[in-house]
C-alpha cells in the first residue's frame, strides 16, 4: 500500500536501503506473515524450514510491491520510505507535488509490479513442475500466491488498500479533506460487502482483515463528524499555536486536553517533544487519519526525539534542502540545541523563513547569539518582515554585541518598524539604547512618524 500519510511506530528490527528507498523492517510484520503463512492449507505439510521459506519468500514479494510503489513516487519529489510492519508493507511518501494522475499511478505501481512477479513466479512453477509437497513446491506456491492473490486483493476500492487511494485520489471534492471523507464512507460500504463475502465462503481471517480496515475508516468518518460539530476547534488551536511561538508549551497542552483534531495531536505532539517526553508525542500522533500529510521535517523530529537516529538524519538530508515548514524547523532547531548537537551543521540549507523558526528556537533555548545569527540568515536570504529584524536585533542585545543590535533595530526601522512603545520599554533592549548611536537610530522612527 502506498500511503501518503507519513508517520511511524517502533524502531524497526531490520533497517537498510534497497535501490535508495530507506526500508524498515518490524517484527509485527514477522509474526503477522507467520500467522498467515500457518494459517494456510498449503502449509499443513510444511516444517519449520517452511515456515522460514514462506516468511522470506512473501517479504521479498512485499518488498517488491512496495518498490513499484515508491520508485513511481520518487521522480515527483515524494521522498519515499517503506515499513514493513503488522498486517501490511507501507510505502510513505510525500504527495505535495503530485497530481492526482501521479497519485493514481503510484498506487497501482505496486500491483503491476506483484502482478508481473506473480506471472513469472507462476511461469516458472509450470517450467520446473517440482514434486507436490517438497519445499520448492512450496515457496513457489507462496511467490504466487503472495504476489497475484495478494496484489489483486490491494485492487479493492477501500482505504487504506491501493484500491482505496486510487477512489481517493479521483473523488471530486474541494480539498483533501472532503475527498478523504468521502472515500472512507465508500470503503465502509465496500468492507461490509466484502467481510459478509469472505464469511459466506469460509475464509475468516480475510474477513476479520477486512473490519479491521472498516473500523479505521469508521473511526475517520467519526472524527470528522466531532470537527463539524465543534465550531470552536479553530479557535483552540489558533491559541494553542500561539502559546508554541511563545515558548509555553504547558499552556498548549492544556488548551488541547481531550480535543480530537489533527492539527490539536501535530501541536500536543511538539508541545511534548519541548517538555522532554518524546514517546507520549510519538503515541500522539499515531492514530492521525490518513488524510493528514506529517510535515516531514517534524515527523524526522519525532524519530530523532525518540532515539531513531539512523532514520531521522535520512529523512533531514531529503527534507531540509526542499521548503520545510518554518514551525517544524523551530520544533527541530528546539531539540537538536538541547541534545547538544551542532544545530548550524545539521541546519546548514536552511534559509528564508524556515530560518526565523530556527533564530526563534534558539532564542528562546537561550542561544542569543546564534539566534542573532540566524536572524541575519533569515534577512539575507529573501525575509523582509521588519519584527524578524527587530527580534534578531532582541537576541544580538541579550548576547551583549550592541553595535549588530543596534543596525537591526535600524534595519527593522527600514522594514516599517512602528512601534515606538515597545522599542522604548522592551527590556531586550535595555542596553541597546545606552549605545551611543541610539539617537541618531530612534530619530528615525520619529520622522517616520513626522511623514505619516
Amino acid at each position: 500500500m502506498a500511503i501518503p500519510a507519513p508517520g511511524e511506530g517502533a524502531r524497526g528490527l531490520v533497517s537498510f536501503r534497497l535501490l535508495g528507498v530507506p526500508v524498515s523492517i518490524h517484527a509485527s510484520f514477522l509474526v503477522v506473515v507467520f500467522l498467515l503463512g500457518a494459517s494456510n492449507p498449503e502449509s499443513a505439510r510444511i516444517d519449520l524450514a517452511g515456515g522460514l521459506v514462506w516468511a522470506a519468500v512473501v517479504t521479498m514479494s512485499v518488498l517488491a510491491h512496495e518498490l513499484g510503489h515508491a520508485l513511481t513516487a520518487r521522480p515527483a519529489g515524494g521522498q519515499p520510505r517503506i515499513d514493513l510492519f503488522g498486517i501490511a508493507g507501507l510505502t510513505r511518501w510525500n504527495p505535495a507535488r503530485a497530481g492526482r494522475g501521479r497519485r493514481v499511478a503510484v498506487s497501482l505501481a505496486g500491483v503491476a509490479a506483484g502482478v508481473v512477479l506473480g506471472v513469472v513466479m507462476l511461469a516458472v512453477r509450470s517450467a520446473v513442475a517440482p514434486e507436490p509437497g517438497t519445499l520448492l513446491d512450496f515457496a513457489l506456491f507462496a511467490a504466487v500466491y503472495a504476489n497475484l492473490a495478494w496484489g489483486l486483493l490491494n485492487l479493492l476500492p477501500m482505504l487504506p488498500l491501493d484500491g482505496g487511494q486510487v477512489v481517493r485520489a479521483v473523488m471530486p471534492g474541494k480539498d483533501d479533506a472532503t475527498r478523504d471523507m468521502r472515500t472512507a464512507a465508500v470503503s465502509v460500504v465496500v468492507a461490509a460487502v466484502v467481510a459478509v463475502a469472505a464469511v459466506l465462503t469460509d475464509h475468516p481471517i480475510a474477513a476479520a482483515f477486512v473490519v479491521f480496515f472498516a473500523a479505521g475508516n469508521v473511526q475517520t468518518l467519526l472524527a470528522a463528524r466531532r470537527l463539524r460539530g465543534a465550531p470552536d476547534l479553530a479557535g483552540l488551536v489558533e491559541r494553542a499555536n500561539a502559546a508554541m511561538e511563545a515558548n509555553r508549551p504547558h499552556d498548549a497542552l492544556e488548551l488541547l486536553r481531550g480535543v480530537d483534531h489533527p492539527l490539536a495531536h501535530v501541536i500536543s505532539a511538539a508541545a511534548l517533544i519541548r517538555l522532554g517526553e518524546p514517546r507520549r508525542a510519538q503515541d500522539t500522533l499515531i492514530d492521525l487519519p490518513s488524510w493528514v500529510t506529517l510535515e516531514p521535517t517534524f515527523e524526522a523530529t519525532v524519530l530523532l526525539a525518540n532515539g531513531q537516529e539512523r532514520l531521522a538524519r535520512e529523512r533531514l538530508a531529503a527534507t531540509l534542502r526542499d521548503t520545510p515548514a518554518p514551525w517544524a524547523v523551530r520544533e527541530l532547531a528546539s531539540l537538536l540545541h538541547r541534545r547538544g548537537d551542532d544545530v548550524d551543521a545539521v541546519l546548514a540549507d536552511v534559509r528564508g523563513e524556515a530560518a526565523v523558526g530556527v533564530a526563534t528556537a534558539l532564542y528562546f533555548e537561550g542561544a542569543y547569539a546564534a539566534s542573532g545569527r540566524w536572524a541575519e540568515t533569515a534577512l539575507g536570504s529573501g525575509v523582509e518582515s521588519p519584527y524578524v529584524a527587530y527580534n534578531g536585533a532582541c537576541a544580538w542585545a541579550r548576547a551583549g554585541d550592541l553595535d549588530r543590535a543596534l543596525r537591526l533595530v535600524d534595519h527593522a526601522l527600514l522594514l516599517g518598524w512602528t512601534d515606538a512603545a515597545t522599542l522604548d520599554t522592551d527590556e531586550d533592549l535595555a542596553p541597546v539604547r545606552a549605545h551611543a548611536g541610539w539617537a541618531a537610530v530612534r530619530a528615525r522612527l520619529g520622522e517616520a512618524d513626522d511623514r505619516h
